[in-house]
């Protein structure tokens, strides 16, 4: 029962990937409505020597995250790094996940050796609309967000990337949050929510009033309250016509209490299953940087996590 409904789930979410990665180079394919992209190649990576790390909700939110893309069907290659003894059991592992996949998509499987996070990369460098990855709830006392190889591969790699991390395999969510904070990655984020969203779900979009938070929509008084309730409020309710445009059900929240985290924290405990957050990689460090709040979230979030990397 997880693992079909894993598979609805894993297959409701590819529908909203071309709007969320935008029109990109190809604008003459992209419709005018709702600006959703063509998402043609799908990396979804899997280890399945350790399969231990990636449990079976992760693989339930992927499921939910990889299904339809609009009017196109996508192909979906599925890649299992695996040391030569265990061969046989990643090839049984990628047709269990090809078999979850609908019909209608084409499903690709492939084995590689070497280095994981190398063959990874090196995969998604051959023209890949997005790569995929499922990670085990963040450790608080880890270096590593993800762990060592999914911050490697998202640090590196040449397309957009998806994380998941579940905490919970319910689907469809009651309700998603979207942390909205003026951001490109926000707005795209906003965007896969929609197009993930159930008929019964609720998109929350969700803006903090924080003091320590620099908004990046110019306020001309920035140290006016008033004036960032108001710029939160149109932040928001912009990206609300847009997905009320594309048939979401949509609500907007704008909060002048607390910190940023410690209010989406909160705000996640009552009926929220999903968080959808929108980043872009930090450079100049050897580790996956996508910032303190972020880091924080992702760690201490109640529920599932999706973050959108581009």
């Amino acid at each position: 029962m997880v693992a079909s409904m894993s598979v609805i789930a894993f297959l409701m979410a590819l529908t909203g990937l071309g709007l969320i990665l935008g029109p990109g180079s190809r604008e003459e394919e992209t419709p005018a409505s709702g600006g959703l992209g063509p998402i043609r190649r799908v990396l979804l990576a899997v280890r399945p020597g350790e399969l231990s790390d990636v449990p079976a909700e992760v693989r339930a939110l992927e499921a939910a995250v990889l299904g339809h893309l609009g009017s196109e069907s996508p192909t979906v290659a599925l890649l299992a790094v695996a040391p030569p003894a265990g061969r046989q059991r990643a090839d049984r592992y990628l047709d269990q996940m090809a078999q979850l996949l609908p019909a209608g998509i084409e499903v690709t499987g492939r084995v590689a050796r070497g280095n994981p996070a190398q063959a990874i990369l090196d995969e998604a460098a051959k023209g890949y609309d997005l790569l995929a990855m499922g990670a085990p709830v963040p450790d608080a006392g880890s270096s590593h967000l993800f762990g060592s190889l999914v911050n490697e591969v998202v640090r590196l790699a040449p397309c957009p990337s998806l994380v998941f991390t579940a905490r919970s395999p319910r689907w469809p969510p009651r309700t998603i949050l979207v942390p909205i904070g003026g951001s490109e990655p926000a707005s795209r984020a906003a965007a896969l929510a929609f197009s993930v969203a159930a008929d019964q779900t609720e998109v929350l979009l969700y803006h903090v009033v924080d003091p320590e938070l620099a908004t990046e929509v110019p306020t001309g008084r920035a140290g006016s309250a008033a004036t960032r309730l108001k710029a939160g409020e149109g932040m928001v309710n912009e990206l609300k016509e847009v997905g009320l445009r594309l048939g979401a059900k949509v609500a907007t929240e704008v909060s002048m209490e607390g910190t940023t985290v410690d209010t989406l924290v909160n705000r996640a405990r009552d009926n929220v299953d999903l968080i959808i957050l929108g980043t872009r990689v930090r450079a100049g460090s050897s580790r996956l940087s996508l910032g303190p709040k972020v880091e924080r979230l992702v760690t201490e979030s109640p529920c599932s996590v999706i973050v959108l990397n581009v």
